[in-house]
């Protein structure tokens, strides 16, 4: 079975919550909802999304602590397989009040009901003295999968996704004078897939933190298979 992305929505910007929903028209199968948030020093990550009341399993969450700043910044990728489908509540609550962020949710069939996520990345980066555009490479281990990534960047300028990456969303948090991205990529090899963003005008990068997540597509054997496992042929 081959993956399949359907409905996408999200939160519009959120600032000052601890808790933030939204409606998405499930189209598909599963469901995956990204979070990007930026919060004042005591980070105040997710402490559960749920979708029509069931909970999600968290599969990466990668925090920049930032040195430069009291701006830390959270960005996390969770899971529900088997959702229901229709249009239903995405409901995620943090462990406090975060200043700004966003969440996205996309709808999806075709993953592996069992042995997920294929592979987790993430990268987190303070300008500093070295200044670079959000990416993350992550090596895939199934021949078919689809790769997730969620950023928030500190940078002001427009954040533009990969070429190879499609768009879930994107957004501008704190005023418009930050960046939160989401999107995916569907692949049919295994090996290195980077997941990419590029800000407007280079030196202009700021800190950002960024999560990966490759999800496995189901298997299906083929006729030749299965007939050789009957003794025919």
């Amino acid at each position: 079975m081959s993956i399949t992305v359907g409905n996408t929505a999200n939160s519009g910007v959120i600032a000052g919550v601890s808790t933030t929903s939204f409606a998405l028209n499930n189209d598909k199968t599963d469901v995956i909802v990204l979070v990007a948030t930026r919060d004042t020093r005591t980070l105040n990550a997710v402490s559960g999304i749920t979708y029509n009341s069931v909970a999600l399993t968290l599969d990466k969450a990668l925090t920049l602590t930032d040195t430069d700043s009291t701006a830390d910044l959270d960005a996390e990728i969770w899971r529900l397989q088997n959702a229901a489908t229709g249009s239903n509540t995405v409901a995620v609550t943090f462990s406090g009040s975060v200043d700004t962020g966003a969440v996205f949710a996309v709808a999806v069939s075709g993953l592996n009901s069992s042995g997920q996520p294929d592979v987790t990345g993430g990268t987190a980066v303070a300008l500093g003295g070295s200044p670079a555009d959000p990416s993350t490479s992550v090596t895939t281990t199934a021949s078919d999968t689809i790769v997730f990534d969620v950023v928030y960047n500190k940078t002001g300028n427009a954040l533009t996704k990969g070429a190879s990456q499609t768009q879930i969303g994107n957004l501008s948090p704190n005023g418009g004078g930050d960046r939160a991205g989401a999107s995916y990529q569907i692949v049919a090899t295994s090996g290195s897939k980077t997941m990419s963003w590029t800000t407007a005008s280079a030196p202009d990068q700021d800190d950002w933190a960024q999560a990966v997540v490759a999800y496995k597509a189901t298997v299906v054997a083929s006729t030749v298979k299965q007939l050789s496992a009957l003794g025919v042929g």
